[in-house]
């Protein structure tokens, strides 16, 4: 089964001059894959590192942590997605 994924990668209001913008980036990908794969990759921390980041701390439970870490070896604030929740 095919199924289209919507993300939302970046949303954030930011002040241009005296006025407030919305800026906005939207990706869409076409993945061969099932519901539960998908969900196990984006939901897990052996999901994320098969394919989007070399670690990650990953709680799938409204306000658990989504911190996915690029540089993990990095300082603290310094290795990616640190403090994001879900």
């Amino acid at each position: 089964m095919k199924l289209v994924l919507l993300c939302l990668l970046l949303m954030s209001a930011v002040s241009l001059s005296a006025q407030e913008t919305e800026r906005v980036v939207k990706a869409e990908a076409i993945v061969n894959a099932g519901v539960d794969a998908v969900w196990e990759a984006w939901t897990t921390e052996a999901g994320i590192k098969t394919f989007f980041a070399p670690a990650g701390k990953i709680e799938p439970r409204v306000f658990g942590a989504f911190e996915i870490y690029f540089n993990p070896a990095g300082a603290p604030d310094q290795r990616g997605g640190e403090g994001n929740v879900i």
